[in-house]
């Protein structure tokens, strides 16, 4: 596996980030014109969602140009965004495979004057399973040689569109019926990214595992699948799921959330990323809180916990503005429908108050607006040093330059004397930097005395503004605060 440590990988949705041609929808040109945006957040990775879905019907080039962008826009931002050290990863999902073939030959259709045929269609390859185990072990759809086929045409025109990565969903689709990943499974995945190897020897492979498949599979069969990373995407379905995997609502509760950091830790290696937000079921903070109140300090304690922890880091679109749009919760009865949740992320991003968020400078959009874009919006964050974005920002840049010489994973269960929800993290060989997180929601008195003394407070949750002078007498409700060595004191 390849070493790719502490990324910062951001999920974009083209339609509602940026409209460069005020077409009321977001289109690819509109993210390259934005790309400093990402460098503020230290970002170095994006996730599209695959260009294939542009095509899901046969609409005139002109159409597709004007509202989401053509393959010629999708390259020039490529280009400029790899020219800002940002890489370009697209997501394959093989529960939607079936669906990109069909797009992919619409795509093939309208473009056949666009972009020469050559370059679109993949060469005639006469293309074996040379594995013979797999087809003694295992008998699935994707042992069919023209599906096989299928796929590697897409991928193929994958990098035809120069991107660094592919990152594949619901790979236990591979295994259907069965949808499950066991002992044989493996051999028909690895098999396909074998194959994809052969031909694109560059290119990153990455798996996301959900909860379900986290939760049937050992971290040692996970060593036997072929690719490059892992993003484990369970952390939403962690909180709303029970062991049948039946949806219902849950509250916070510190001891769960030790629970899910010490199957992190078991999970941490140099090619894991871990998802903050799940993008079936929308965004979580505000199901797991039990006052509004508390809403925005539980934001950042999470975004906090996932991006101190020693691993890659993944943020959704909108997450780093505490963008939340939850609807049509059946609170009383318990349930959520995630059909419905999944619009939580298809809003807006929300630049600014206006009337269309600023997506474009027309004002004007065809999609939802998340219903506290008033307030948590990047104007409004950026005004606010106290706001849910500063706090991202400041903790990927001390992330950035700190986390360098040190593994903060076999460290973040240490707690801290009496209090089992306190938690203790010491830097740089316990000497520059200690943070302290409360996983409670209730206040804890601070019992080390070394605040202006031997330490200063450099982040603190709460509050950013005259940090150095503040002295802690207690931990609020899930504060975090990072404690910098005095040198002055010294």
């Amino acid at each position: 596996m390849k070493k790719n440590v502490r990324k910062v990988y951001y999920e974009i949705f083209p339609r509602y980030f940026y409209d460069s041609n005020s077409s009321g929808v977001g289109d690819y040109l509109g993210i390259a014109e934005k790309h400093l945006y990402f460098k503020e957040l230290e970002i170095d990775n994006l996730v599209f969602p695959s260009i294939l879905e542009n095509y899901e019907e046969l609409k005139p080039r002109s159409f597709i140009q004007k509202h989401y962008g053509s393959i010629d826009d999708f390259k020039k931002m490529v280009q400029l965004l790899k020219m800002k050290d940002i890489k370009i990863n697209m997501i394959f999902d093989f529960d939607k495979a079936d669906s990109y073939f069909k797009q992919f030959e619409n795509l093939q259709t309208i473009l056949k004057n666009d972009v020469s045929e050559n370059e679109l269609k993949i060469k005639d390859e006469t293309i074996q399973m040379e594995n013979q185990d797999v087809t003694k072990v295992i008998d699935v759809e994707w042992m069919v040689q023209s599906k096989i086929e299928k796929f590697l045409e897409i991928i193929k025109f994958y990098n035809f569109l120069k991107i660094d990565g592919i990152i594949f969903k619901n790979i236990y689709k591979v295994n259907f019926p069965k949808l499950s990943i066991d002992e044989s499974s493996h051999l028909v995945i690895n098999s396909l990214m074998e194959k994809i190897k052969e031909n694109i020897s560059d290119i990153n492979l990455i798996a996301i595992l959900d909860y379900k498949t986290f939760y049937q599979q050992n971290t040692e069969q996970l060593n036997l699948l072929k690719f490059d990373e892992f993003i484990f995407d369970y952390f939403s379905e962690f909180w709303l799921n029970d062991q049948d995997f039946k949806i219902e609502i849950k509250k916070y509760n510190w001891l769960k959330m030790l629970k899910f950091a010490l199957k992190m830790q078991n999970l941490s290696k140099d090619y894991s990323t871990f998802i903050f937000n799940n993008w079936e079921y929308g965004k979580i903070a505000s199901r797991l809180s039990k006052k509004q109140g508390t809403l925005e300090y539980l934001q950042k304690f999470i975004l906090g916990f996932f991006i101190l922890f020693d691993s890659n880091f993944y943020l959704v679109q909108g997450d780093e503005i505490g963008q939340e749009n939850i609807l049509n919760s059946d609170v009383k009865n318990k349930k959520i429908h995630p059909e419905i949740s999944q619009e939580n992320n298809k809003v807006n991003f929300a630049w600014n108050s206006n009337k269309a968020m600023g997506l474009n400078e027309k004002e004007i959009s065809y999609y939802l607006t998340p219903k506290n874009y008033l307030k948590n919006n990047l104007l409004e964050n950026y005004k606010n040093k106290n706001s849910v974005w500063w706090w991202v920002k400041n903790l990927l840049y001390f992330k950035k330059m700190y986390f360098t010489n040190y593994s903060i994973s076999k460290k973040i269960i240490f707690s801290m004397y009496f209090y089992p929800d306190v938690f203790k993290i010491k830097l740089n060989n316990f000497e520059s930097h200690m943070i302290y997180l409360n996983f409670s929601n209730k206040n804890k008195k601070f019992l080390h005395n070394i605040v202006g003394k031997n330490f200063v407070v450099k982040y603190d949750s709460y509050n950013s503004e005259n940090i150095n002078n503040t002295k802690i007498k207690e931990l609020k409700p899930f504060q975090i605060i990072i404690l910098e060595k005095n040198e002055k004191k010294l």
